[in-house]
């Protein structure tokens, strides 16, 4: 487990930043204070019905002629069947995001930062939806 020291060190566009923290005698009376994300978790995008802040627009079934290249626009589902706020575009901004998180924290921290479980819950989204590697388990 990491002191709250060597996480106030984080400094990374796609990591979690420490704000504050409290700390009294009572057992279990510990909070860490992280940047809020507005967007929530990845998981709740990902499996969740209710995690949706606002319905997004329908995206019409539409075909595009680019460079000889067809590209098709569709919907993408979340787990329930509604339509998502993370279209195949958003998915991968999120994705180069959390793989850039991972590169600080492993390659350019000394010593490098590791974390145990990284999973959809341990990544946040902030308003732009841009992802925040956030674990609790740091």
């Amino acid at each position: 487990m990491l002191q709250v020291a060597d996480l106030a060190r984080l400094d990374h566009e796609n990591t979690g930043k420490l704000l504050g923290y409290c700390r009294e005698n009572n057992p279990f009376s510990r909070m860490l204070v992280f940047e809020y994300a507005s967007n929530g978790t990845l998981y709740e995008h990902l499996h969740c019905k209710s995690a949706l802040p606002h319905t997004p627009p329908p995206i019409q079934m539409e075909k595009l002629f680019t460079c000889n290249f067809l590209l098709l626009k569709y919907r993408v589902l979340n787990a329930d069947g509604e339509e998502s706020q993370l279209s195949w575009t958003r998915r991968m901004k999120i994705i180069i995001g959390i793989a850039r998180g991972l590169r600080y924290l492993h390659t350019e921290l000394e010593p490098p930062f590791s974390i145990s479980e990284l999973n959809s819950s341990s990544i946040y989204l902030t308003e732009d939806f841009s992802p925040k590697v956030c674990s609790k388990h740091f």
